[in-house]
């Protein structure tokens, strides 16, 4: 399931400001999604996936190079 996942988002054009956000687009939709197929709504419930399940994820299909996200990324 890794491979598909970042086969379709991969090619979703990022239109984030380098200067501005510390965290790859890419890596913010994995969250979204798995948020999403875990039963969360809310920004608050992407940040704790996010804090909880990242480090299993980091490496593996996300890259996380600064670090966890906060709620106000989302």
């Amino acid at each position: 399931m890794e491979h598909q996942i970042s086969y379709y988002l991969k090619e979703v054009e990022d239109y984030l400001v380098v200067a501005r956000c510390d965290h790859l687009l890419f890596d913010l939709l994995v969250i979204f999604i798995c948020t999403y197929m875990t039963c969360g709504t809310t920004y608050q419930d992407m940040y704790l996936f996010g804090k909880e399940r990242g480090e299993e994820l980091k490496g593996r299909l996300l890259e996380f190079s600064d670090g966890d996200s906060s709620a106000d990324t989302f």
